[in-house]
């Protein structure tokens, strides 16, 4: 029996109207057909993930994560085979429906540098969803590779911690305290051994606190915050009250903030 069969007409409706170019009525019959959770829709979503212009893609990712084993294959083959704004938004799906047969295509993407950035970057984050320790040497591969871009470099720092395996300790630790990188990927890293949730990160992050970078200091203090380690509180209290109206920027300002909520974090864990 035809798909299309086994749809009710008021699924049809949604489905036209998932469609619309009208985003709010996108969204709306985006989300109305998520409620539903009717499994038949697996087709015509593809259709749309396949096809139709990229913000009606976009709408097709809460509901295709939602299909499970359905839709992991159809989607899969959209990442390997598909145009650039399809495979970035189907590793999203990758993403959401976890599924470790999609780590070999992902890890593939990822190492290749003539990949378009956005599908790289997108790749890194469904690894960093998935979870799958295998991936670690080559995402630390990727984060020491000064030819790389920042952006993919940070996103694999990330990563890194996300995945939650103690090799990546070492490469973030020395990433964060080389001065010889970009603030950018340095950052990352730091807020890598906050995802890793390894106490003896604390030793390497409390110095950061008075990094150059702002971005870095920044960093430094929110990891400190998911670290949950409330030995680190008095330091925190004490680098917020050295910034004084005299001597605090506006540049100041982001860090002064982040360190006020890494403290309130750490007194209510």
């Amino acid at each position: 029996m035809s798909e299309s069969l086994l749809l009710s007409d008021n699924i049809i409706s949604l489905l036209q109207l998932l469609r619309d170019k009208d985003g709010k009525k996108g969204y709306l019959a985006a989300e109305e057909l998520f409620a539903l959770n009717d499994k038949n829709i697996l087709l015509p979503l593809i259709d749309i993930l396949q096809n139709d212009p990229i913000d009606m893609k976009w709408r097709t990712v809460k509901l295709l994560g939602s299909l499970g084993e359905p839709a992991f294959q159809p989607v899969l083959q959209i990442f390997i085979n598909g145009n650039v704004e399809s495979r970035e938004i189907a590793t999203h799906i990758l993403a959401r429906l976890k599924d470790k047969r999609a780590v070999p295509a992902l890890a593939s993407t990822v190492k290749n540098q003539s990949e378009k950035n956005e599908v790289r970057n997108s790749a890194i984050l469904a690894l960093g969803e998935i979870r799958d320790t295998s991936v670690i040497p080559m995402l630390i591969q990727v984060l020491e590779d000064e030819g790389d871009s920042d952006n993919i470099r940070g996103e694999s720092a990330r990563t890194l911690g996300k995945i939650g395996d103690e090799q990546a300790y070492t490469p973030l630790v020395e990433m964060l305290n080389s001065k010889e990188h970009n603030e950018y990927v340095r950052h990352w890293a730091a807020f890598g051994l906050g995802y890793l949730g390894n106490s003896e990160a604390i030793d390497v992050l409390l110095p950061k606190l008075e990094d150059e970078s702002l971005d870095v200091r920044c960093a430094a203090a929110e990891a400190l915050g998911s670290l949950g380690d409330k030995r680190v509180v008095n330091s925190l209290v004490l680098l917020r009250n050295s910034y004084t109206e005299e001597t605090t920027t506006s540049w100041d300002e982001p860090a002064r903030d982040i360190i006020n909520y890494a403290i309130e974090s750490l007194k209510h864990s």
